[in-house]
Formats: structure tokens, C-alpha cells, sequence
């Protein structure tokens, strides 16, 4: 996982990267909750 983010970030400058990176593991960590909490609201709509 640690290559891919340097992959995605490898032509900025080195002040940035971890900031960058961390500002994408936000990103996706958000993503996955919200699907996540759209599969459990479906799933209980189903099941109600």
C-alpha cells in the first residue's frame, strides 16, 4: 500500500508528500464508510 501512495505522489516536492498521502487515506477511509453505511441502510430496508 505504502508503494502505491508513493506512486501517486512521486513528482511532489518532499514538503508535501505526507501531506498528501494523509489527505488521500482520508479520502478513501471516508469513501469506505460511506459505502458501507449505504450497504447497512439498504440491507435493514430489506429486512424491515
Amino acid at each position: 500500500m505504502k508503494r502505491a501512495y508513493d506512486l501517486l505522489v512521486k513528482d511532489l516536492p518532499e514538503d508535501q508528500k505526507e501531506g498528501v498521502i494523509a489527505q488521500i487515506g482520508r479520502t478513501a477511509r471516508r469513501a469506505v464508510a460511506r459505502v458501507q453505511g449505504q450497504q447497512q441502510t439498504k440491507g435493514e430496508a430489506v429486512t424491515a
